[in-house]
């Protein structure tokens, strides 16, 4: 294979990878929407968002097997190709997290009370603000972004922990607790979001040219 067809290769291979972001950051929304707008057909979509992005997942670690395989990758190659197989790890999760919100939301008996909501919902944007920006870092290839949303992680998880409090003293006063049980570990699958956009923006930065 010539050096262009390579390189064609690989900038395909970073491209899917965007797609399959972009599938993750819709599943998240969509499992949102099935929790704070009662969209119970949200669930279906979201299973076939996983299913697409688990197609993803195995269609680029494929492409990225075979492009190190074709030829010894320079340098800046091979970390491109290694930031690449780190990142659809952390997506895929999302995708299973995001899928795990919606079944949640499905299961819930009652509706929570909308303070609940709308503390879970302000957490929620910060989180896909945040998934956001690590894709974009992807597009980029920009070394800046992670040192940039790497504080936000804290503010999610202190948001989290507050809202854990308060669901716990809610469901205390609840004859139906299975709605606020839900929300805790809803917010339990926001903080691990958060987390897997931090390390999908610091992989794009390893694999950014300017990386020494």
């Amino acid at each position: 294979m010539s050096r262009e067809r390579y390189v064609a290769e690989l900038e395909q291979t970073r491209s899917d990878l965007l797609d399959m972001g972009a599938l993750a950051g819709k599943a998240l929304t969509e499992a949102l929407g099935a929790l704070t707008k009662s969209d119970r057909a949200a669930v279906d979509r979201v299973r076939s968002l996983e299913a697409e992005i688990e197609a993803f997942n195995k269609s680029i670690y494929g492409r990225c097997l075979n492009l190190m395989t074709l030829q010894a990758p320079v340098a800046g190659d091979a970390r491109l190709i290694t930031g690449i197989l780190e990142a659809i790890v952390d997506l895929e999760l999302i995708g299973d997290y995001a899928n795990e919100i919606a079944e949640l939301a499905l299961g819930m008996n009652s509706r929570p009370v909308s303070a609940a909501l709308t503390g879970l919902s302000e957490a929620a944007r910060r989180v896909q603000d945040m998934l956001s920006q690590a894709l974009g870092s992807w597009r980029r290839l920009d070394r800046g972004v992670s040192i940039s949303i790497r504080p936000m992680q804290n503010l999610v998880k202190n948001d989290c922990e507050r809202l854990v409090e308060k669901l716990t003293t809610l469901s205390a006063t609840s004859r139906d607790t299975s709605a606020y049980v839900g929300l805790i570990l809803i917010c339990k699958y926001l903080e691990r979001i958060a987390r897997h956009s931090v390390n999908i923006a610091e992989q794009a930065a390893f694999a950014a040219p300017s990386y020494s």
